[in-house]
């Protein structure tokens, strides 16, 4: 219902994933595939800069996972429920053209952070959970957070979809590599 693009839904199931701090469900409906991702840990506030982040730089042509809005206009629903269209890919098989298209991807959405308008924190989520960090020198921006082949999909030798945008925050580019 808070829904109205997706249309009936048809069937529901749980994804299997590795994140202890989320569940995603897989939503075949009547106007495709979307995914319900419910997270435990992040706020509503930080998850609906996380997705008009990710709105912006799918505007952008960076392919990330494009965020659903709700009747109301905003993305998160009750609590810290978020829609996403589904993206059918695999994991990384460790090939060299699939790490040269991750070098490019990566590329296009750190300009895209750059250039993002949506107001954002510049601490990194769970700081206490890494223990002191100190900040490198350079232009402080948006970056990933947790930029790894284990959160990219691919199809063929072509990135589908970067993923797991929860540790983003403000910092140089240079604390990505």
């Amino acid at each position: 219902e808070a829904y109205p693009a997706v249309g009936a839904i048809q069937e529901i199931k749980e994804l299997p994933h590795t994140n202890i701090n989320s569940v995603n469900y897989l939503l075949k409906t009547t106007k495709g595939k979307f995914v319900l991702k419910h997270d435990r840990v992040v706020n509503p506030v930080r998850l609906e800069n996380i997705a008009r982040v990710l709105a912006f730089c799918a505007q952008q042509g960076v392919k990330v996972p494009v965020p659903v809005k709700m009747k109301s206009g905003k993305y998160v629903g009750r609590g810290t429920y978020i829609l996403f269209r589904f993206v059918e890919g695999k994991l990384f098989s460790g090939n060299t053209l699939q790490r040269d298209a991750m070098a490019r991807e990566f590329a296009k959405l750190h300009r895209a952070l750059a250039i993002c308008p949506v107001p954002f924190p510049a601490q990194r989520p769970h700081t206490r959970l890494y223990g002191t960090t100190f900040r490198l020198p350079g232009t402080r921006q948006l970056i990933h957070g947790d930029m790894q082949p284990g959160n990219v999909l691919f199809r063929k030798n072509r990135i589908a979809c970067i993923l797991d945008f929860e540790g983003m925050y403000r910092e140089s580019k240079m604390r990505e590599l």
